[in-house]
């Protein structure tokens, strides 16, 4: 997306991250957003294959993410992990955004992990 989003797309990901601020108090809604920054940001790569990758596991995300934060975390964490992503998409530095999302993409997977591992069987 760094080197590939037009000027709509990249206001498409900072639209997601503003709505992810807005509904910080929601879960439900705070989720459909980050979804939506993620979707933006495919778009944005203009990579189809990882767009519709996204979009076909997206109620899957979703399920994980709610859950995540209400049995781990409590209250949405991550929107400070994005927004070093969309700094780095708006400066067309396509090094930091991958350093950035690679940084996201870890701490959600370590959240995953200790989610999966807490609930009861």
């Amino acid at each position: 997306a760094a080197e590939r989003a037009t000027a709509e797309e990249i206001a498409a990901i900072e639209d997601g991250l503003v709505e992810m601020e807005a509904r910080r108090r929601d879960i439900e809604h705070y989720v459909d957003s980050d979804i939506q920054f993620h979707l933006a940001i495919a778009r944005g790569a203009h990579n189809h294959v990882l767009l519709d990758l996204l979009q076909t596991l997206q109620y899957i995300i979703r399920r994980w993410m709610v859950q995540s934060i209400e049995e781990f975390e409590g209250k949405p964490s991550s929107i400070h992990e994005h927004v070093p992503i969309r700094d780095a998409i708006k400066a067309r530095d396509s090094a930091r955004a991958r350093t950035a999302m690679n940084a996201h993409l870890e701490k959600s997977g370590w959240r995953l992990l200790q989610t999966a591992t807490t609930r009861p069987q």
